[in-house]
């Protein structure tokens, strides 16, 4: 086994995961990797548990119920601290990472902090694109006084400076969890990698998109669809809860960049009004909306909405 591969763990967090593509990841990855742990919020079907016990470094972690995404970091984390390991990378259900993924994260990720002055290496994202409908290469994004950078890929630059990365496909120093930035459990879904990473950046680290690492990953139910300039994401009405309630709580957070702060505050109004036109349920996905922002606003809820 490489000195790479050994340093190295995979935490894939699922939720009632689509068998063909959670094995797709899992093969994928699980060469990359000394381990790949299934954190099981629910859903793992008896056939599907099954074939990925069938690849030899995997293993499967259930909980009694589903504990959110940020707890099963944690947990995952916490594994690995325990197990000495140097390297995390975190990956949702839906995502299909390239043969070099880990190999090239940790070779930038060790080069980087060779060479970093200023701040301290942080985690390091793939960039990422959606092939449902057309093919569409996300940017990274990044703050700009009160303006905020799309950076498209330029040719001759693989890696750039971010402010934000997604959990799925991010390597993360086991240091970085060690040393405290813990992911926040009260968030259960929606911006627990936005809301992390402003705090590891406030906490003087630097995170970095590298575009010569592409990973397929799908963002939302569907392709988005573009509304007034925005691109509006489809979303289940129960993950319309979470996404408003918990752009409330980013709105609050002082470590969030201003610009960043504005741009989730007019997102919200102007998907608020998108839902009817966007979602399949769109009654039900408005009730959510407004429930999330009447849990934030007036009780400050966070956690597992209690249905």
């Amino acid at each position: 086994m490489n000195k790479v591969i050994n340093r190295v763990w995979a935490l894939v967090v699922c939720y009632h995961p689509e068998p063909y593509t959670l094995m797709k990841l899992v093969r994928s990855i699980s060469p990359q990797v000394s381990l790949v742990r299934i954190l099981n919020n629910g859903g793992l079907s008896t056939g599907l548990r099954e074939d990925l016990q069938i690849v030899n470094n995997v293993t499967i972690d259930d909980f009694e119920s589903n504990i959110g995404i940020g707890s099963a970091l944690n947990f995952g984390f916490n594994l690995a601290d325990q197990s000495s390991i140097e390297f995390v990378v975190t990956f949702d259900q839906d995502s299909l990472p390239s043969d070099r993924h880990v190999e090239t994260l940790v070779s930038h990720w060790r080069t980087l902090s060779k060479s970093e002055v200023h701040k301290k290496t942080g985690a390091l994202g793939p960039s990422f694109y959606d092939v449902r409908a057309e093919t569409f290469h996300y940017p990274f994004i990044r703050a700009n006084g009160l303006n905020i950078d799309r950076v498209f890929r330029q040719n001759g630059v693989n890696i750039v400076k971010v402010d934000f990365l997604i959990t799925s496909g991010m390597l993360v120093p086991v240091s970085m969890w060690k040393y405290g930035l813990k992911f926040k459990d009260e968030y259960f879904i929606d911006y627990v990698d936005t809301e992390w990473c402003s705090r590891a950046s406030a906490d003087g680290f630097q995170h970095y998109g590298c575009f010569d690492v592409a990973m397929q990953h799908q963002l939302s139910d569907a392709s988005g669809k573009s509304f007034f300039g925005l691109t509006i994401l489809k979303y289940s009405p129960l993950r319309r809860y979470y996404y408003f309630r918990n752009s409330v709580f980013c709105i609050r957070c002082s470590y969030v960049p201003f610009a960043f702060r504005v741009r989730i505050f007019f997102g919200l109004l102007l998907r608020l009004v998108a839902i009817p036109f966007v979602d399949d349920n769109p009654i039900a996905s408005l009730k959510n909306a407004v429930l999330g922002l009447f849990h934030a606003f007036v009780f400050g809820k966070t956690g597992k909405l209690v249905e």
